[in-house]
Order: C-alpha cells, then structure tokens, then sequence
C-alpha cells in the first residue's frame, strides 16, 4: 500500500485499512501529508473520526504539526467543538508542552480562550510551557490580556498561579494587563488581583502616557473609577496629549465618571488647601491649559 493513500482513506473513513497501513509503518516514519501540508491527523479530526483519531494518536502524531497556511489540527478541533475529540489529543500532550504560534499571531492557548471554550483552557494550562503563555498575538496581547479583555476571573486567577510574573508584563505599547482590565471595567477581578497582589502600581502608564484612571474615564467603566479612587490614584498625571483622565471623561461626556472624578478632586482640593504650603495650584490648572474646574465651581470652592 503506498503511503499517499493514507488520506483519501481517512476521508472514506475506513477505519479498517488505516489500522492495516498504520501496522505496517515504522513508528519512526514520518506520515504523509497532502500538498498543503495538512496531517493526517488533521484530517481525522475534520472527518470527524474520533476512532481514526485515535489510531493516529497512538501512532504518534501529533496535533502540534502546522500547515502551509500556518494552522495546525487543533484549529480544526475548534470548528468541531468536540470534547471526545478535544481529550484524544489532550493525551498526547506531556507536560512543559510548546504551543506554537499559529495564523495571526495566536498559539491554540489563546484561541481556545477566544473561543470561550474555558474547560479546554483549564485543562491545557497545566501542560503549557512558560513560553507559550507569554507569546504575544498580532495585537501584541499575551494570554493574560486577553483573559483580562474577557472578564474571565476564574481563569486569570488560574493563570496567575501558574505564571504570576505575567501581571507585569506589557503588550505592544507597554499596555499592561491592569490597563485592560479598567478599560473593560472588570471591578470584581481588580479588586481580587488587588487583594492578592496589595503592592501593585495603578498608577502605570502605557507609551502614550495613559493611567488606568484613563482608561476607566475614556471608556466609562465607573465602577473601575469607584475602585481606583479608593486606591487614591494620582489623577492629576497627564498623558502624551496633555489630558488628564478628568479631561478625557468630560470630553467623551460621560456624566457619571466626569461627576465621580470631580467630586474626587473636590476632596484633594480642599484636602490640600490644609497643607503648608497649599498644593491647590497644581489641582486647578492642567491638561493643554484647560481649567480643571468652570470658575463657577471654583468660585463655590472659595478657590477663585
């Protein structure tokens, strides 16, 4: 039997004669593929054949294999949704296993999320290597983020055991996974990964300048700003535009996380009018010359 049979029997199915051309192979020799490079695996796995799927696995395939286009047979799997299938690959994974990256940028780590397929996620955490949870997609976002833009808590909190360190690490222009999370106003994790992690900085910024108090305000996510003044973030610091995150809230004219930031600096104002020297000139002015405040807010301030 020659070897590019193998395939067109995968699509009949027949199960049968692949066993006999798998009994008469070498383990030690490589399986054919087609002209696009694709396995046979992948295309047991496309056939939906979880008994060839099977057969493959024991032989030693592997399910890591790319193509010409730069998908393996996982990205297959997803089209599927197929637990039986999703476990017979699974098992041929040992552990400290290499997730490459696949078409735009993504390994199948960061697909699986994507995908909102959680339980495989979970499943394949514990067999990851530390280099696929810190490759970074075509956005420049490691799984963290993309964790993070989600909202899913159980799962960051997973992968933080797993990999703490990837809390500090930035994407493409240094946008931290706390960047994220406040631009997506995920309290319930912030406040979480604040518990665990007391000393964090939330007042970092990206390359353009940004705090997570600009994120917040630019995206309106008020409950996020509720948490941040809490932790009595600076929000006087200004990005590469000159705009602090209470310009950006009253730009975007979002009532409720302008009124919040005010009533915030309201507080720092008069808190710092009791210090010696007061500190109330750098509250007042700021951002492209913008007045913090309209000097009717000012003048009920007794500051004008």
């Amino acid at each position: 039997m020659e070897k590019e049979e193998l395939i067109p029997l995968i699509w009949q199915n027949n199960l049968e004669r692949v066993n006999q051309y798998l009994k008469s192979q070498s383990p030690k020799e490589a399986l054919p593929k087609d002209k696009y490079g694709c396995t046979a695996l992948y295309w047991a796995i496309k056939t939906s054949s979880p008994e060839i799927t099977r057969l493959l696995i024991e032989f030693g395939s592997s399910p890591l294999e790319l193509n010409q286009d730069g998908n393996s047979a996982w990205s297959i799997l997803l089209e599927k949704r197929s637990d039986e299938l999703f476990q017979l690959c699974k098992s041929s994974l040992p552990k400290e296993t290499f997730f490459p990256r696949e078409k735009s940028g993504k390994n199948f780590l960061q697909k699986v999320l994507e995908s909102n397929e959680s339980d495989w996620f979970l499943d394949l955490l514990p067999l990851a290597n530390y280099e696929s949870l810190i490759n970074l997609d075509d956005e420049g976002r490691t799984i963290l983020h993309l964790a993070c833009s989600l909202g899913e808590k159980d799962i960051i909190e997973q992968i933080l055991n797993v990999a703490p360190d990837l809390l500090h690490r930035v994407a493409s222009e240094k946008i931290s996974p706390l960047h994220t999370l406040c631009e997506h106003d995920q309290v319930a994790i912030c406040k979480s990964i604040n518990q665990k992690f007391p000393d964090l900085d939330w007042n970092l910024r990206d390359n353009s300048g940004n705090t997570c108090l600009h994120y917040a305000c630019e995206n309106d996510a008020t409950q996020v700003i509720e948490f941040l003044i809490s932790k009595k973030v600076d929000c006087t610091l200004l990005n590469e535009e000159g705009d602090s995150a209470f310009v950006l809230a009253s730009r975007e004219k979002y009532h409720h996380s302008y009124k919040l930031i005010k009533t915030y600096l309201i507080q720092e104002i008069l808190a710092s009018q009791e210090t010696n020297p007061p500190k109330s000139e750098s509250w007042i002015v700021f951002g492209k010359g913008q007045n913090l405040f309209r000097p009717e807010d000012l003048a009920q301030l007794k500051i004008l």
